[in-house]
């Protein structure tokens, strides 16, 4: 199953199951465990990057990569995904799943190191209306030490609709 399928099937509902989360592994690589016990996690996203009080976060962890949803403004949801393997990321998924059509839209990442200072960053674009759900994908290909965060948000007309944020821990 690819990644934009697994996003898929996760919308409408806020979820992040150990079998999408420690079971995506492809077989090759989980027949060779890293030897460091190097993990990504889901967490809160900062104040900054637009996080409310009671905005939920859906544990869960595996060493090769790490995804996971929160609920979206006006409905729906919006899903993140990290792909990569230990300290390497080879990319990053985001998607939002809305009743409705998904209109002039916009995703960002930013990674940011332990200090919280931004280290890199981008953003995608569409102008135009899709029915129900969207997403982008961008392709990494970079290692970062334990304790870097990614952080991927959706904006919508002009609002913040939902952000996830994941974690290096090691």
């Amino acid at each position: 199953m690819t990644c934009r399928q697994r996003l898929a099937v996760l919308a409408g509902a806020v979820v992040a199951t150990t079998s999408l989360l420690a079971g995506t592994a492809p077989a090759a690589l989980a027949a060779d465990p890293p030897a460091e016990n190097v993990r990504w996690v889901q967490v809160a996203p900062d104040e900054e990057d637009g996080a409310q009080a009671g905005d939920p976060v859906v544990p869960g962890a595996s060493v090769y990569s790490a995804n996971g949803c929160t609920w979206g403004r006006g409905g729906g949801t919006v899903c993140g995904d990290v792909q990569g393997s230990k300290k390497h990321v080879n990319s990053l998924h985001i998607s939002r799943q809305y009743p409705g059509m998904v209109c002039d839209y916009k995703g960002h990442w930013k990674v940011t190191n332990s200090s919280g200072a931004t280290i890199a960053s981008g953003s995608s674009s569409r102008a135009n209306c899709t029915p129900g759900a969207a997403y982008f994908h961008w392709q990494i290909n970079k290692s970062y030490p334990a304790g870097t965060k990614v952080t991927l948000t959706w904006f919508r007309e002009g609002g913040r609709d939902g952000a996830v944020a994941f974690q290096l821990k090691g």
